[in-house]
């Protein structure tokens, strides 16, 4: 019995944890509040571009093709809209367009109160 005495760890009552673990997790924690202390500072906006630059990336991966290719056709088709030849609708000026242009003058306007 003397020798399973001997090879028992020591504690304290009521403690989960040997002496010699707490040594160690005491240890290895002294050594990460001595790196933040010597490391590099980083200010709260340096850590949250470090942090939003991965998902931010991804994002534009995913839907900045698609964004500028409709921003792209919209310019496109506006441009084309005010072109040389062009009717107020965009459309070149030819035979089919002014078979069914209308005068604006013989349009009639409703009021508001009517709809």
């Amino acid at each position: 019995m003397a020798s399973d005495e001997a090879t028992a760890p020591e504690s304290t009552p009521g403690t989960i944890v040997s002496p010699a673990v707490s040594r160690q997790v005491a240890r290895a924690f002294d050594e990460l509040a001595h790196a933040v202390e010597n490391g590099p500072r980083r200010s709260f906006d340096e850590i949250a571009e470090a942090m939003l630059r991965p998902m931010l990336q991804e994002w534009l991966d995913d839907n900045l093709p698609t964004l500028v290719e409709r921003l792209v056709r919209e310019e496109i088709e506006r441009v084309a809209r005010r072109a040389p030849g062009a009717d107020v609708n965009g459309r070149q000026a030819g035979i089919a367009s002014a078979v069914v242009a209308i005068p604006e003058k013989s349009l009639r306007t409703f009021p508001e109160s009517d709809f």
